[in-house]
Formats: structure tokens, C-alpha cells, sequence
């Protein structure tokens, strides 16, 4: 190459000497491939982070040891979609007297988006949760609905209905 040429007319003549392909195109878009899925990645960690946050299950991922397989199925649960519920209760009194708001006891309940009727599931879900309606309950409880049974008692015969 003669003196004082500049590089981007080296990467011209690299391109051609490669049959037209320049190298450093190549290894810029990989460059560029990574640093996206780098920031991709951040993006959606900070995404997770603030699911996980509103579900509470924060303190259960802080909690898990990283090899512990049930740490996946945390961050599962945090990545997909799903119905919640967040309840706060505060202390009447403590508002109405003295215009404070006293947080007395919190609980979220949740189940995934996907194969769910969140209007069906709310009463069952609200059931299961309120043992636990102001109660410390030492972290995150998992309850499968499916396997959640109502006992609706014996069936008695209210008599025929008359045909009209």
C-alpha cells in the first residue's frame, strides 16, 4: 500500500482481494449483533426484575440458590404473561383520625395468562389466597387450582318439576 493511504481505501482493496466481501463489514455487524443482544438482554432483565417485584417473588428468586432447578421455574413464571392481583390492607381508623396511611398486610395472587379465564379462576383463586389474608406467610406459596377440589355435599331430590 502506498503511504499515506487512508483505511478505509485498505478495506476497499481488502473487499476486493476477498472477491468483493469486506471483512470489516462483517465483523462490525457482529459487533453490532452482540452489543443489541447485550442491550436486549438488560432490557429485558429490568422488564423481569419489575414483574417479579409486582407478583412478589423478589425475595423467593434473592432466596433461591442459582443451581436450584426451581429457580427456573420462577423466572418462567416472571417471563410469561399472567393474571394477578394485588391487595393492600390498611388501617381505617389510622387514615380516618389521623390521615395516615398504615399498610397493615399485603398479598398477591397470580396464575398464568395462557389456557386461563381470569374472570372464571378469580373466585378460586380469592379463596385459596384468603388463608392466608393477613398472615405472614414465610414467602412464596405455590398452589396448583387443578388440583384444588370443591366439595359440594350430597345431592338431594328436590321432587319432579310439573310439566307445563
Amino acid at each position: 500500500m502506498p503511504l499515506g493511504t487512508r483505511a478505509s481505501d485498505m478495506m476497499r482493496e481488502k473487499a476486493a482481494a476477498n472477491g468483493g466481501v469486506d471483512p470489516g463489514e462483517g465483523a462490525q455487524y457482529m459487533q453490532d449483533t452482540e452489543e443489541f443482544s447485550y442491550l436486549e438482554a438488560i432490557k429485558d432483565g429490568q422488564i423481569d426484575a419489575r414483574s417479579a417485584n409486582i407478583l412478589g417473588y423478589t425475595d423467593e428468586i434473592f432466596r433461591t440458590k442459582n443451581t436450584d432447578p426451581y429457580l427456573m421455574t420462577l423466572r418462567d413464571e416472571v417471563e410469561h404473561d399472567r393474571y394477578y392481583v394485588v391487595l393492600l390492607a390498611y388501617d381505617y381508623q389510622a387514615g380516618r383520625r389521623h390521615n395516615v396511611k398504615k399498610l397493615l398486610w399485603e398479598t398477591r395472587f397470580s396464575i398464568p395468562e395462557t389456557g386461563n379465564d381470569f374472570e372464571k379462576a378469580f373466585p378460586l383463586m380469592a379463596s385459596i389466597a384468603g388463608k392466608y389474608f393477613g398472615q405472614d406467610s414465610h414467602g412464596l406459596i405455590h398452589h396448583n387450582l387443578a388440583d384444588t377440589h370443591v366439595y359440594i355435599g350430597e345431592t338431594k331430590s328436590l321432587g319432579t318439576v310439573p310439566e307445563k
